[in-house]
């Protein structure tokens, strides 16, 4: 299980763990207000992820993390119940965000409140 890792605006560690365990933890205390979806460069099938905690504030940590599927991600975030801060999800590649705008589970985000944004042009 790889191990992912939470940071500050100048790449300090703030903590660390495996699969999305930090994600979780973290977001207790910084709630999750931003996500970006990027096709992952190192790994083209894969999707890389980042979590942004308090992006406004002066903080500013993130995380990034790898999902094997888009529709993973859309699952696992509609689980989230407690995520109330959340307010968009950006898809980076033009392609995924396409289809993610026909997808039930996008319907779904959407109802609850969260932008859905496409790459900007």
């Amino acid at each position: 299980m790889p191990i992912y890792r939470v940071t500050d605006r100048v790449r300090n560690v703030i903590t660390q763990g495996e699969g999305l365990r930090p994600v979780l933890r973290f977001a207790r205390k910084y709630p999750v207000e931003i996500i970006r979806v990027d096709v992952s460069v190192e790994q083209p099938e894969m999707y890389a992820v980042t979590f942004y905690f308090d992006p406004e504030g002066r903080r500013g940590y993130e995380c990034m993390v790898r999902f094997a599927d888009w529709r993973v991600l859309l699952d696992w975030l509609l689980a989230r119940r407690s995520w109330t801060a959340l307010h968009r999800i950006r898809f980076a590649h033009r392609g995924t965000y396409e289809l993610a705008l026909q997808d039930k589970r996008t319907a779904r985000l959407v109802a609850k409140g969260i932008t859905i944004a496409g790459p900007a042009i």
